[in-house]
């Protein structure tokens, strides 16, 4: 026994070594012995003790994933966005005591086209049928304001912002995602903070559906370059339901199609059908309720949009800017800067040295698509604003934030870009809020 507790002793207090009778009697005096039966369990649960839990290692394995880093880089963009949006709203009211209730800011929020969205919401198109204007906004942005609304405490308003709040976080993810497929970690990282950053930007944030259907279309792209045709015409289903824009999303779906399975066709190219399948839906509802299939069409010349030659809205809207002062010429002058941007990122995107892969061209063909979408249909009954609107749709054209992205890899058009985007978007987020029409 003796020896036992002496190895004990020597183990845990000093190094091995020779030891005397008196030693070895302190030894027993003063530390019991124990049978290494039953200190090895003692030993075991200290050790386990000490090491991290098997949730600890499990979140530790998860943060070294790629949808971990996705969630931190996406997610910071979209922290960031929600933050300045709400310091921008406060900072906007500063002076007006009555105007700086919770309330009263979150109602700011509430512009223009919100109102149209709001009665779709809460009463449904049928209380506004004798307006044919109505029929031109698509159902599922306010459908899911309803559905919000029920969780959501307050008027619906609220929860609207909280639809576009979680759909453009939504789209900052996947629009990560494929950025970082399709060109890397590096423009990956920027793709988000140049959407962010745009000038009208905030609009993805305000109750419209614009953040909506760019997580939608986003998303149907991704997937179409996986070659999951069915989640990607079910994806392009809902975009068709949120604005007509969706049915240009039939374009990559033909392209990346072909290009992955050549002109075999297969059970699954029948997924291209499910493209207008959310208009369709539409249209339906539209003939049942009021008898017109074609309401949407029909509160498109309500709203006087008319088909034309892409290049008519682009002259007018210059000659326009010569004639009009900037003071009542904003949306002039943002829908022209909107489509010019557009119109050279598309150019870079197909020549030089920033240019996509071949591979890749289904995003600038998605690209010019849109763009030729929201020239085509100018307004008329304004001569100064034929382009109204169209600075807060080509948020939807994220193809070209992605070229924006490439472009910004060059130090000195990241700088320019961010300081000159995030100066405007201050000043018009403020102009909007205080009832100021931009698009």
């Amino acid at each position: 026994m003796r020896k036992i507790v002496a190895s004990t002793y020597s183990t845990s207090s000093s190094p091995p070594g020779p030891t005397s009778a008196a030693s070895a009697d302190l030894t027993y005096a003063f530390v019991p012995s124990v049978p290494q039966q039953a200190a090895a369990p003692a030993v075991e649960q200290l050790s386990r003790s000490r090491r991290p839990g098997p949730w600890k290692h499990r979140w530790r394995a998860w943060c070294a994933t790629d949808a971990a880093r996705t969630l931190r880089e996406a997610g910071s963009v979209w922290l960031a966005s929600v933050f300045a949006a709400c310091v921008l709203t406060v900072m906007s009211r500063i002076g007006d005591s009555k105007a700086m209730s919770a309330h009263t800011l979150f109602m700011a929020w509430g512009q223009y086209d919100w109102g149209w969205y709001q009665w779709i919401a809460d009463d449904g198109y049928a209380a506004r049928w004798g307006d044919g204007r109505i029929a031109a906004f698509f159902p599922l942005y306010p459908l899911l304001v309803r559905g919000f609304d029920v969780f959501v405490p307050g008027p619906s308003l609220y929860a609207a912002l909280t639809v576009s709040a979680l759909a453009l976080l939504g789209a900052y993810l996947l629009l990560h995602r494929l950025a970082e497929r399709e060109f890397g970690p590096t423009v990956a990282r920027r793709a988000s903070w140049c959407l962010a950053v745009f000038p009208t930007g905030f609009f993805l944030l305000s109750p419209y559906p614009s953040s909506l259907f760019l997580l939608l279309a986003v998303g149907a792209v991704a997937v179409m370059r996986s070659g999951r045709w069915w989640v990607a015409g079910s994806l392009c289903a809902l975009a068709s339901g949120t604005r007509s824009a969706g049915l240009l999303l039939a374009v990559p779906f033909v392209f990346e199609y072909v290009r992955q399975r050549g002109w075999k066709l297969r059970l699954d190219a029948l997924a291209v059908l499910l493209v207008p399948g959310g208009l369709l839906a539409y249209m339906t509802y539209t003939y049942l309720a009021e008898g017109d299939a074609l309401a949407f069409i029909h509160a498109q010349k309500v709203w006087f949009r008319e088909l034309h030659a892409p290049w008519f809205a682009v002259i007018e809207s210059a000659n326009a800017v010569s004639r009009v002062p900037l003071s009542t010429g904003q949306v002039n002058v943002l829908g022209l800067g909107a489509v010019l941007f557009m119109l050279t990122l598309l150019v870079l995107s197909v020549v030089g040295p920033w240019k996509v892969r071949r591979d890749q061209f289904a995003l600038p063909l998605l690209a010019l698509t849109q763009v030729l979408f929201l020239i085509c249909f100018p307004v008329m009954s304004q001569p100064n604003e034929r382009l109204m609107s169209v600075a807060r749709h080509v948020l939807e054209v994220f193809p070209m934030f992605l070229t924006l992205a490439v472009l910004a890899r060059v130090e000195l058009i990241n700088r320019v870009y961010v300081i000159a985007g995030l100066t405007l978007q201050g000043c018009l987020l403020a102009f909007y809020l205080h009832g100021g029409w931009i698009a």
